[in-house]
């Protein structure tokens, strides 16, 4: 993995975690700061188990959404 890979997946989990923070996502946001710790922790073997968990996270947040919203 390249420098400005990580870079951008560092940036990426910090904004995740931002606006988990800010909506209230609490899944979303302990699964951005796990991410953000993999990358202190300078983990980076442990990442690719990461964008299933992440899609698995946003998809339930998707679907509170629109229990909220009463979308079908």
């Amino acid at each position: 993995m390249n420098e400005n890979a990580i870079n951008k997946m560092k940036e990426f989990c910090v904004d995740l975690e931002t606006q988990a923070k800010l909506i209230g996502a609490e899944s979303l946001l302990k699964t951005a700061e796990t991410l953000n710790l993999i990358f202190v922790y300078n983990k980076l073997d442990m990442l690719p188990i990461y964008p299933g968990k992440y899609h698995l996270e946003l998809q339930k947040l998707i679907e509170e959404i629109k229990k909220e919203l009463h979308i079908k």
